[in-house]
C-alpha cells in the first residue's frame, strides 16, 4: 500500500507537469522524468515509471474527450482508482525496462501506440491543422509538410512497437554460428535514426560460447549495422542520395523530396558505409571469376534464353581526379616529378543483341543489359567483366561479339580473356582518324577532305573487306610521298599503321546485314553517365572513396540492389494481399 500512495502522489505530480506544457512542451518535461528515474534507487524505479506513464495516460485521455487542461489544473484521481489493481506488478522493473518505457511512452512526440493514444494524436494533428489553414499566407504546401511532420510523430510509435514485436519474437540464436546464447540482459536500449525519426528500440543480448562474443539477434534480424545508428530506410536512402549528389547538396534535398531530415555527415557516413558493403561483393566476385566452382556459380545466374542470342561487350575508360600526393606538389616538381591527378576507371557494358531495340520515337534502347566499372586496375577489370559476362549468359551465347575504339589494352584483354569473340573497332573512332588524314592532306578544307572522304567511307562501310580496300588507298596514296611535307607523311605512316592493326575488326558490312551495332555508342553512353557524378567541377577523389561509391553505383545499375537491401524487393504485406 505504501508503493500505491507514493504512486498516486507522484502521478499527481508529474500529471500537473504535464498539463503546464502544450504538445512541444511534453518533450522537456519527460526529460526531467528520464534524469529523476536515473538518479533514484531501484527500489522506487518502478514506483516512477508506474506514476509516470498513469499520468501521461490520463493527460492523453482528457485531450482525446476534448477536456480543456489549464496551467496548475488539479487531477481528480478518484475516477481512476480501477487502475491501481494492476500497478503492484510494475514495482521492482530493471532499470533499462523503465527507461526503455519512459522514453518511448511518455515522449511528446510518439503517441502510445494504443487506440486513446491514437485518439490523442488525431486531435492534436487536426487542431494543429485546423489553425495551419486560418493562418493568413499559408497554402497547400504548408498543409502537406504538417500532415507528414504529424504522420511522422505517429508512425515513430507504430515503427517502434512493430520493431519490439520483432524483437521478441526472434530466436535467441548467435546470428553468425546460429548456437544458443547465454542470456545476459534483456531490454538494452538501442538508438535508430528511421524515416521517421530517433527510435529507441530494446532488445535482448547474450554471450556466445562458440564465437566468444557478444551477440543481439535482433540487431541482425532488424538489419542493423554494427556501431552504426542508421536504420536499414536510412541507409538505402543515403546510399541512393548520394550516388545523385554530394552530400551537402543531399541535406537540403531529401527535406523536399521525401519528407526525411538527414545530415550531411549522416549521409557521407552511411553512403561509405553501404559503398564498402558493395565493394565487398564486387571483390567477391572478382575472385569467384578466378575458381572453376566460382565460374560455374555465376554461369548458374544466366537466365535460360528462349533462342539463340548473341551477347555484346563494349569496353572504354574515363579519368577520374583523385588527392593523390596532395599539398606535396611543389615538393614534388622540386624533385622533378609531376604529382598524379587523373586516373583510368575502366568501363564495360553488355547486353544481349535481342535486347535492344527503339522507342516509339525511333529512338534506341537497351531494355536490360550489365555494367563494370572499377579504379583497381586492368587485372581486377578483367576478372569482374568475365563475372558479369557469365551472369549474362557467356556460356550459353550462340556468339560473342567485343566492341570498342582501337586502344590496344582493350584487344590485349578480349585476346586473353574473350579469344573466340568477334572483334570490331567502333565505326565512329575509324572515321576520325580518316579525318586526321584528311586534314593534314588539304590543310583544313573541308570541302575538298569531305570529297576525298567519301568513297572511303563507302567502301568502310559497304564492302566486305572494306578495312582492307582503305587501307590499300593508304598505302597507295604513300607511294606519292615525294609531294608530301614530312607531317603529312608522317601523320599518313601513323594511320597506315592503326589499319594494318585494326582492318580485320571492320567488318562493318556482315554487322549491317546481321543488324548488329556498327559502333560502341552503348559504352560511350555508359562513362557518360558515371562520370556526371564522379566528374563534376571542383570535385577531387580518393581511391579508397571513388572505388567503393563506383561499386555501389554498378550494383544499383545491375539491379542488384536488393543485395544491401532486401527490404528494397519486397511489397508490403498488406498490398500483397490487396
Amino acid at each position: 500500500m505504501a508503493e500505491l500512495f507514493e504512486i498516486r502522489q507522484l502521478a499527481a505530480h508529474f500529471g500537473q507537469l504535464l498539463c503546464a506544457y502544450e504538445a512541444g512542451g511534453l518533450l522537456a518535461v519527460m526529460d526531467v522524468i528520464e534524469m529523476v528515474v536515473r538518479s533514484v534507487t531501484l527500489r522506487l524505479t518502478g514506483v516512477l515509471a508506474a506514476a509516470a506513464w498513469l499520468a501521461t495516460d490520463m493527460v492523453l485521455a482528457g485531450e482525446t474527450a476534448g477536456t480543456q487542461w489549464s496551467q496548475g489544473a488539479k487531477l481528480d484521481f478518484e475516477v481512476f482508482d480501477f487502475v491501481f489493481d494492476d500497478l503492484n506488478s510494475w514495482i521492482g522493473f530493471h532499470i533499462s525496462d523503465i527507461l526503455f518505457m519512459l522514453s518511448d511512452n511518455c515522449h511528446s512526440n510518439l503517441p502510445p501506440p494504443t487506440e486513446q493514444g491514437f485518439c490523442a494524436w488525431l486531435a492534436i494533428a487536426q487542431q494543429r491543422l485546423d489553425r495551419l489553414a486560418h493562418t493568413p499566407a499559408t497554402s497547400l504546401g504548408d498543409l502537406e509538410i504538417a500532415v507528414v511532420e504529424e504522420l511522422h510523430r505517429l508512425g515513430a510509435s507504430l515503427l517502434t512497437q512493430a520493431a519490439n514485436r520483432q524483437a521478441q519474437a526472434t530466436a535467441f540464436l548467435c546470428s553468425r554460428c546460429q548456437q544458443p546464447l547465454a542470456r545476459e540482459a534483456k531490454n538494452h536500449v538501442r538508438k535508430i535514426d528511421s524515416v521517421v525519426g530517433p527510435l529507441q528500440l530494446s532488445r535482448d543480448y547474450g554471450w556466445c560460447p562458440k564465437c566468444q562474443d557478444w551477440c543481439y539477434p535482433a540487431d541482425a534480424r532488424w538489419g542493423l549495422q554494427p556501431n552504426a545508428p542508421a536504420s536499414p530506410r536510412v541507409q538505402e536512402m543515403a546510399a541512393e542520395a548520394v550516388l545523385k549528389m554530394p552530400c551537402a547538396q543531399a541535406e537540403q534535398s531529401l527535406p523536399r523530396l521525401g519528407g526525411c531530415s538527414l545530415s550531411s555527415t549522416t549521409l557521407h557516413r552511411e553512403a561509405s558505409r553501404q559503398g564498402k558493403r558493395a565493394l565487398a561483393l564486387q571483390q567477391a566476385d572478382q575472385h569467384r571469376a578466378t575458381t572453376v566452382e566460382g565460374v560455374v556459380h555465376l554461369a548458374a545466374q544466366a537466365a535460360p534464353p528462349q533462342k539463340p542470342f548473341v551477347l555484346i561487350i563494349e569496353l572504354d575508360a574515363w579519368n577520374i581526379r583523385e588527392r593523390s600526393d596532395w599539398g606535396r606538389t611543389k615538393s614534388l616538381r622540386k624533385k622533378g616529378k609531376e604529382p598524379e591527378r587523373w586516373h583510368w576507371v575502366y568501363t564495360a557494358t553488355l547486353f544481349r543483341l535481342d535486347q535492344r531495340g527503339h522507342t516509339a520515337a525511333k529512338r534506341p534502347v537497351i531494355t536490360d543489359r550489365g555494367y563494370v566499372a572499377t579504379r583497381a586496375g586492368l587485372e581486377a577489370f578483367e576478372q569482374l567483366v568475365y563475372a558479369e559476362a557469365l551472369r549474362r549468359g557467356l556460356t550459353k551465347a550462340a556468339q560473342v561479339l567485343v566492341i570498342a575504339d582501337g586502344a590496344i589494352w582493350i584487344w590485349n584483354l578480349v585476346e586473353s580473356r574473350f579469344r573466340r569473340a568477334t572483334q570490331r573497332v567502333d565505326l565512329y573512332h575509324v572515321k576520325q582518324h580518316l579525318w586526321s588524314v584528311a586534314r593534314e592532306l588539304y590543310d583544313q578544307d573541308t570541302a575538298q577532305a569531305r570529297q576525298w572522304l567519301r568513297p572511303l567511307f563507302h567502301q568502310l562501310k559497304n564492302k566486305s573487306d572494306g578495312g582492307q580496300q582503305v587501307l590499300g588507298a593508304l598505302k597507295e596514296l604513300l607511294r606519292n610521298k615525294e609531294k608530301m611535307t614530312p607531317v603529312q607523311r608522317e601523320q599518313l605512316a601513323k594511320e597506315i599503321g592503326y589499319f594494318t592493326t585494326h582492318a580485320h575488326r571492320m567488318n562493318y558490312a556482315s554487322a549491317q546485314r546481321k543488324q548488329q551495332p556498327l559502333g560502341s555508342g552503348a559504352i560511350e553512353s555508359t562513362c557518360r553517365q558515371y562520370q556526371v557524378r564522379f566528374k563534376r567541377s571542383g570535385q577531387f577523389w580518393s581511391l579508397a572513396g571513388d572505388e567503393a561509391l563506383l561499386a555501389l553505383e554498378t550494383l544499383r545499375r545491375n539491379e542488384r540492389w536488393s543485395l544491401l537491401f532486401p527490404h528494397s524487393h519486397r511489397q508490403p504485406v498488406a498490398a500483397a494481399q490487396g
